[in-house]
């Protein structure tokens, strides 16, 4: 399966129960009747969980699907997991190569955070 075009981690944490609940959204895979393929895996916090996947014809559908999972889930106390940011330099073709702690000072430097 090719990497996901959309997805969110949602967790809940209450009591005695530590779960998470997430979705995927895998788009127009070559040759395939079904556009796109969602993926919904649950479970408690710390394990693989288990999953499902139901495939759509287009994308307004998937996303659909999504919005009514995400109230429903939402409703019973989950919240939207904190993403997990990476941070990285990207150098701009044609300029100096800078040091990374200085690099936000630099012309032509930026620092890019991405989320997962």
């Amino acid at each position: 399966m090719s990497d996901p075009i959309d997805g969110e981690r949602y967790e809940y944490v209450g009591g005695t129960s530590r779960k998470f609940w997430e979705w995927r959204l895998y788009g127009e895979e070559p040759g395939s009747f079904e556009a796109f393929r969602l993926v919904i895996k649950w479970g408690r916090l710390g394990t693989a969980g288990q999953s499902v996947s139901e495939t759509f014809t287009n994308r307004r559908l998937a996303d659909w699907k999504v919005k009514v999972k995400v109230a429903e889930k939402t409703g019973k106390g989950y919240r939207l997991a904190q993403p997990k940011r990476t941070t990285f330099i990207v150098r701009i073709p044609g300029k100096a190569k800078p040091e990374p702690d200085v690099a936000p000072l630099l012309t032509g430097v930026r620092r890019v955070t991405l989320r997962d």
